[in-house]
C-alpha cells in the first residue's frame, strides 16, 4: 500500500511535491500500535484546471514503476536514461529529476527513491523502518553503492554488474535477490494504472480476462456491479476465439511486423502476446425480451458500459489484493453516479478488507458532495494549479480550514482554494475580439 509520493523536475512539477495517503495526525514514522489500519487513507482524488499537472502527478507515480520494471531489462538498449524534465526554463533541462516512494509491505514501511538524468542514474536509496528511525538497506552515489548489514543476498556480486543507466532494484529484481525482488515486486504489482486513453483501455479489457477467468467470485461481483450501474446486463460470459493455422501465420505477419524490436525473438514474443488477447472474448448478457439471455460481444456494447466493465475489475481486485488503484480522469464515459460507486467501494470498510487505496483525477466537483456518500474528508482531496511561468503545485484541502457544514463542491466552483479555471467573459470577449 502506498504511504508517500514525491517528486521534482518532472514535467509541469518543476518543484518538488509530495502526495500523502497517510491521515494526518500520525507523529512518527510508523504508528506506536504498530497497525496502520486507522492511519492510511484509501482514497485520494486530485482536481484542477485542465493542464494545471493532475495527469503529470499520477504519470511520475508510474514512471516509479516503469524504470524499476524496465531500467535493467527493454531500457538497456536506449542511448539516454528516459528524462521528462520541466521544459520551460532552461536550467532544468540538465539537472536530475527526484523520485521518491514509501510504501508499505508484509507490514513494513519502506522509503525507495532515485534521482536521474539523460545520462542515468546518479544516486539511488532504499530505507525500511522496523522501528521509527530509518535502516538502510542501500545507498548509491556518484562514488557508488553502500550496503546496510541487515540487507541479504549477493548485493555485491549483483552491484558488479550496474551500469550507470540501471537501477539498482531493477537489477536485483531481475537476477531475483531475495528480498529486493519483494520489495520491486510491490512498486511494480502493488500499484495499478488505468488510463483514460483508448491504447490503455484496450490494454485494460485484455487484462481483466484472466483474473475473471481465474476468480469465480470476481467474476460474480463483477456481473452483480454491472447490473446495479442499470446497463441491461445479466451477466458476463468468458469464451477464447479458435484460430486456424492461415489466421496465426496472418496475425504473426501484422504483430510482429508492428513490433519495435529489431531482435526476432522479441518479435515472435509481441506477436504471441497480441495473438493471445485475441483469442480471448468478453461477452456480456442482456435480457431479450421472451427472457431468453443473448450474449453481447464488447463491439455491441456503449462506450459507457466498456468504461464502467474496464474499472469494476481493476477496482475490485485491487481491494481484494490490497493494491493501489490509480485512475487518471476518472470520470471519463462515465456518469457521475459510476464513478461515485467506484469511490464509495474503497471507503466502505466492510467491501473493502483488503485495504484497497483509490487514487484518481476528475473534473467532476460533483464528487466533492454528497454524491459519493460521505463526502470526501479534507486530507482525501488535492488539488493541482498552475502558476505564470508554467510550474504546477500540490496541495491539500486540508490545508484549509474547513468546517463539518461547508459546501466543498460549491467553494470549489467558487475559486475559494484555487486550482480551477476563472475566466470571465470581458476576457473571452478580448480574446476572441480584441481591442478595437
Amino acid at each position: 500500500m502506498l504511504l508517500r509520493f514525491r517528486v521534482r523536475n518532472h514535467a509541469s512539477l518543476r518543484d518538488e511535491q509530495t502526495l500523502s495517503l497517510v491521515v494526518p495526525g500520525l507523529k512518527s514514522a510508523i504508528p506506536r500500535s504498530g497497525s496502520w489500519t486507522d492511519h492510511l487513507c484509501k482514497v485520494a482524488g486530485i482536481y484542477g484546471a485542465n493542464a494545471s499537472g493532475k495527469s503529470n502527478v499520477l504519470r511520475a507515480l508510474r514512471f516509479i514503476s516503469q524504470a524499476v520494471l524496465q531500467s535493467a531489462t527493454s531500457w538497456r538498449k536506449y542511448k539516454a536514461f528516459p528524462h521528462t524534465t520541466f521544459a520551460l526554463d532552461s536550467k532544468h533541462h540538465d539537472l536530475p529529476s527526484l523520485y521518491e516512494i514509501d510504501l508499505l509491505f508484509e507490514g513494513v514501511r519502506y522509503t525507495y527513491g532515485f534521482e536521474s538524468g539523460y545520462s542515468g542514474v546518479s544516486s539511488e536509496w532504499l530505507y525500511s523502518y522496523q522501528k521509527s528511525r530509518p535502516r538502510t538497506l542501500f545507498e548509491r552515489t556518484g562514488d557508488g553503492i553502500v550496503f546496510g548489514r541487515t540487507l541479504p543476498g549477493e548485493n555485491q556480486r549483483i552491484a558488479r554488474l550496474l551500469k550507470p543507466n540501471v537501477l539498482y532494484l531493477s537489477l536485483a529484481y531481475e537476477l531475483g535477490h531475495p528480498l529486493l525482488e519483494k520489495v520491486a515486486t510491490a512498486i511494480t504489482d502493488g500499484i495499478m494504472y488505468a488510463d483514460y486513453g483508448e491504447p490503455d483501455l484496450t490494454a485494460r479489457l485484455h487484462w481483466i480476462w484472466d483474473p475473471l477467468k481465474a476468480d469465480a467470485e470476481l467474476l460474480r461481483k463483477t456481473a452483480a456491479l454491472l447490473r446495479l450501474a442499470d446497463l441491461g446486463v445479466s451477466g458476463v460470459e468468458l469464451t477464447e476465439r479458435e484460430i486456424n493455422d492461415d489466421l496465426r501465420v496472418e496475425l504473426e505477419r501484422i504483430y510482429g511486423s508492428s513490433s519495435s524490436s529489431e531482435d526476432e525473438s522479441d518479435k515472435g514474443a509481441s506477436a504471441q502476446i497480441a495473438i493471445d488477447n485475441f483469442r480471448k472474448r468478453i461477452r456480456l448478457g442482456h435480457t431479450g425480451s421472451d427472457n431468453s439471455i443473448v450474449h453481447l460481444n464488447l463491439e455491441s456494447e456503449s462506450d459507457g458500459t466498456i468504461a464502467w466493465l474496464s474499472l469494476v475489475v481493476p477496482a475490485l481486485y485491487s481491494m481484494q489484493h490490497g493494491r493501489t488503484l490509480v485512475i487518471d480522469e476518472i470520470d471519463a464515459s462515465l456518469h457521475p453516479r459510476m464513478t461515485a460507486m467506484i469511490i464509495r467501494l474503497f471507503k466502505d470498510e466492510e467491501l473493502n478488507k483488503g485495504g484497497g487505496q483509490l487514487i484518481f483525477s476528475s473534473h467532476d466537483s460533483s464528487l466533492l458532495g454528497p454524491l459519493a456518500g460521505d463526502r470526501l474528508e479534507p486530507y482525501e482531496v488535492w488539488f493541482t494549479e498552475k502558476s505564470s511561468d508554467g510550474s504546477s503545485s500540490l496541495y491539500s484541502l486540508d490545508e484549509f480550514t474547513v468546517r463539518k457544514q461547508d459546501n466543498i463542491e460549491r467553494k470549489y466552483l467558487q475559486g475559494r482554494y484555487g486550482a480551477v479555471p476563472m475566466i470571465g467573459i470581458e476576457e473571452i470577449r478580448h480574446a476572441l475580439i480584441g481591442e478595437h
